[in-house]
């Protein structure tokens, strides 16, 4: 879990970083379009822009990266535990599963609670800028 918490402590200050610039942007063509018309074009806000994405992105495959090796780890794990005696019948076992992080709990939806500062630039993502390949692996 520390690394996903690194991950998303990361996501928080690069997002914090573009900010100011985003908000900026969205100020100034609000100014001079309106900001009816600019969310018309833009009807996620400063979430749809592309660096916010881009952010989001970068760091939806750092999670799906954490993600693969955890379920890797825990197949040789298994591979491992392959050798189980009839002694061992009943035996509750410690494990809790593979720590797997969910892309939009961590990186939209623990944004309200843990960065709200920030959190307009993820609330309008409604839909993971993430395509998947015919094998379904994500692009």
């Amino acid at each position: 879990m520390a690394a996903l918490d690194d991950v998303q402590t990361r996501y928080v200050a690069e997002l914090r970083a573009i900010a100011p610039e985003l908000r900026a942007w969205w100020k100034r063509m609000c100014a001079l379009r309106g900001e009816q018309t600019m969310l018309t074009r833009w009807p996620t806000g400063i979430a749809g822009h592309p660096r916010t994405l881009a952010v989001f992105r970068k760091y939806y495959f750092e999670i799906e990266a954490l993600n693969d090796e955890a379920i890797l780890a825990e197949e040789e794990e298994d591979d491992e535990d392959e050798d189980i005696t009839e002694e061992m019948w009943g035996e509750e076992e410690d494990d809790e599963g593979t720590d797997i992080g969910d892309h939009a709990e961590l990186l939209i939806y623990d944004i309200e609670d843990l960065a709200p500062d920030i959190y307009e630039l993820v609330d309008g993502i409604c839909y993971v800028p993430v395509g998947l390949t015919p094998d379904e692996d994500p692009v």
